[in-house]
């Protein structure tokens, strides 16, 4: 239940409490109110309206992302939910949250709510966005599933804590047939890798018309062999397409405080859908929430081709993975273990270069120093800061009524102070009444003190900044931030919280003892609360 009573007692089923770790329970009611059957529909191309799906990470609106320079920024990760195949005349338009020169996108299906075969693919890769969507072999109907993505800027990159990777693209008609041997073709790294690499791939061209898949081989650390690959089904034509790749640094770590693994494995345990599952385990990462993962094939040790797909475990801490097989030839889908790479990176993240190879990308730019600012108020220009929670725009999140959601979180990277002029402008991800807002500066790259604060609170949006209590520029500093709709209200899962505002011009100097003014919850709580407070 809720107090006010017009606030809802619980949300719709549809909405996760946390990203979820499959395809939501139940669609809004807009959405279809069931899956269609998998009857055989015909191969022919869909019309051009994309299906009305559901992003994970909100797309921008020209205020979105206001950053660092767009060419700091190398990777971006993300999620949809795609309610059916390309078959079925459904594909989801994906609109990058910034603008790429030359961008690859990697795929996989994380769930398995259809135990039929389907893969993900690429379509219209342009510098602002490309087209998902899945196809299956049969080119039939499919039910709903989860896709996380991942777009990288071409060229060989270090990221913020260390993490290297090399992106690139192939246009080939190298394509392997089930039953025969597996001849791709020849890449190479622009330099070696320490150790060999987790190498991802997907086909970022649908000149086919038809089903196809991607595989890479013969991994090594100065490159790889690369093809489609059509296994044992029967593809109309076999024509030349584009083939992404990213080659990973295998380990673990943070990114721009982005937690990720990258990692390969062949546990030598049979992997197809008739078989068992691989499970990759990354309950040592403490992802909070189902990670945008990206999964792939490296091996070729089953004549037979196949691609890699979730098996149906997909949570915070695992992901199982089947290696995948059509159904053309014969219903059957056991298959010998193949190696598989992968890639996690927590939900929606951005990432940044640390340094680049090519030299011709700029390198990061360095902390402003701490000298004394004037202490004077900014003009009306916003900084060039980074949205961590990009704004949603008329394609975002399918559904809801905004009156049923009371609270978001996010955050937003600050590089200085108010002082010198820098503050973030935030969008609700939805409109509230009279909202409240919470901030805390979670990271230390100065260790200058500095406190966050908030201002031009409206049903819409605010403004975030850092004050330094010399009025002085400060670093870069990291800053999660918590809007709530005023009043009492349960959430899914039991939580109470109480949000409200005081308006007061009472003081506490250090050295004094602490006289502040007295407020009462609307009732009282169980246990003492965690109250959190921001001006």
């Amino acid at each position: 239940s809720s107090q006010p009573s017009s606030v809802p007692s619980a949300m719709p089923s549809s909405m996760p409490s946390s990203q979820p770790s499959s395809v939501p329970s139940a669609m809004p009611s807009s959405m279809p109110s069931s899956q269609p059957s998998s009857s055989v529909m015909p191969s022919s191309m869909p019309s051009s309206m994309p299906s009305t799906d559901i992003f994970l990470c909100d797309s921008p609106v020209s205020v979105g992302v206001a950053s660092m320079t767009d060419n700091k920024f190398v990777a971006e990760t993300g999620k949809v939910v795609l309610q059916n195949t390309l078959s079925s005349g459904i594909f989801l338009n994906v609109t990058f949250r910034r603008t790429y020169s030359d961008p690859v996108v990697l795929t996989f299906i994380n769930s398995r709510n259809d135990w039929n075969s389907v893969a993900p693919r690429v379509k219209d890769v342009t510098p602002n966005g490309c087209a998902i969507f899945m196809h299956n072999p049969s080119n039939s109907s499919h039910g709903a599933e989860t896709v996380s993505y991942f777009v990288a800027e071409k060229g060989r990159y270090e990221l913020h804590g260390g993490a290297i990777f090399e992106a690139g693209s192939h246009d080939t008609s190298t394509a392997h047939q089930g039953g025969d041997g597996y001849i791709g073709d020849q890449l190479s790294f622009s330099a070696p890798f320490q150790n060999v690499p987790a190498v991802l791939h997907t086909l970022n061209t649908y000149n086919n018309a038809d089903f196809m898949a991607s595989l890479a081989t013969t991994i090594t650390t100065n490159g790889f062999q690369i093809a489609q690959e059509y296994a044992e089904t029967t593809p109309s034509s076999i024509v030349q397409e584009t083939i992404a790749w990213i080659a990973f640094e295998t380990g673990s770590g943070t990114s721009t405080g982005q937690k990720y693994i990258v990692g390969i494995d062949d546990n030598g345990i049979a992997n197809g859908v008739d078989n068992v599952e691989y499970i990759i385990d990354y309950t040592s990462v403490g992802y909070e929430t189902s990670p945008d993962l990206v999964a792939a094939v490296i091996g070729e040790n089953g004549p037979d081709g196949a691609w890699a797909r979730g098996s149906g475990t997909f949570s915070n801490t695992s992901q199982g993975v089947f290696a995948e097989e059509d159904q053309e030839k014969d219903p059957e889908r056991s298959h010998v273990s193949e190696p598989i790479a992968w890639v996690a990176f927590e939900s929606c993240s951005d990432l940044i270069q640390a340094t680049s190879q090519p030299s011709s990308m700029p390198s990061e730019s360095s902390q402003p120093s701490s000298s004394t600012m004037p202490s004077s108020m900014p003009s009306a220009t916003p900084s060039i800061q980074v949205f961590l929670c990009d704004i949603p725009s008329s394609m975002g999140v399918v559904g809801l009524a905004d009156s049923k959601i009371v609270a978001e979180t996010g955050k937003v990277v600050l590089q200085n102070t108010i002082s010198s002029d820098i503050f973030v402008n935030i969008t609700f991800r939805r409109t509230y009444s009279d909202p409240v807002v919470l901030a805390f500066v979670n990271s230390r790259n100065d260790w200058n003190s500095v406190a966050p604060r908030v201002k031009d609170v409206t049903p819409n949006g605010c403004i975030v900044f850092m004050h330094n209590p010399s009025n002085s520029s400060h670093g870069t500093e990291l800053v999660s931030y918590f809007v709530a709709e005023k009043g009492r209200y349960e959430l899914h899962g039991g939580a109470i919280f109480e949000a409200g505002s005081h308006d007061t011009s009472t003081a506490h100097e250090g050295g004094q003892n602490y006289i502040g003014d007295q407020l009462w919850f609307t009732e009282p709580f169980q246990n003492m609360p965690a109250v959190l407070h921001t001006l």
